[in-house]
């Protein structure tokens, strides 16, 4: 059961300014059942009680918005731009069908005293679909200023709690809920199982 009081203290931050190259067509854009998936985000996130701001690409109804200072300058500078409205922040990027309240809910019960909790799938950490203690957020600026703008970098300066498939499962986050879509065929397979939860 999830309930708007087990969001008090997080927001989502959605990361759609990239080049979505490899879709071959704006992520952010891309429907599911006939809705584009940033504005289904917006919904869903602000019904659970989570405002939701937009990092780049364009503006969405109900959400905040955070131009980017420089295009498709990556996800560090994007995130630079944010300024906290709460005490945690679940970032996204903005090709994960399967994306539900229950990640940033089992996130938050995971994090601990941590800066992160962060989902790990088939061994690799997944730091842009993650939740995010405000204050890590100005680690960010520093690594800029050195010429840094790889997010692997940000994420190894962090106290992170790993969250391996079987963890999300004991936080009530099935692990396709935080995977990403590159390819179309991989935005079909995972909106298919998106839209399957939905009617389980």
């Amino acid at each position: 059961m999830i309930g708007t009081m087990d969001f008090v203290d997080i927001e989502v931050a959605i990361l759609a300014g990239g080049a979505s190259r490899r879709m071959g067509s704006d992520k952010a854009r891309l429907p599911l059942d006939g809705v584009p998936i940033v504005q289904r985000w917006v919904g869903m996130f602000g019904r659970a009680g989570m405002p939701v701001v937009l990092l780049g690409g364009q503006e969405a109804e109900g959400a905040d918005y955070v131009a980017d200072a420089e295009v498709q300058a990556g996800p560090l500078a994007a995130l630079a731009g944010l300024v906290p409205c709460r005490p945690f922040v679940l970032v996204v990027s903005c090709d994960i069908p399967a994306l539900h309240p229950c990640v940033p809910k089992g996130l938050r019960s995971a994090i601990g005293e941590k800066e992160a909790a962060v989902p790990r799938i088939e061994g690799r950490a997944q730091p842009l679909c993650a939740l995010y203690r405000a204050d890590a957020l100005a680690k960010i600026v520093p690594l800029l200023e050195a010429g840094e703008r790889r997010v692997m970098r940000w994420f190894d300066t962090l106290e992170a709690r790993i969250l391996d498939e079987d963890a999300l499962v004991a936080h009530g986050i099935a692990p396709h809920r935080v995977v990403g879509a590159n390819t179309r065929e991989e935005w079909v397979r995972l909106a298919a199982l998106a839209l399957a939860d939905e009617t389980a």
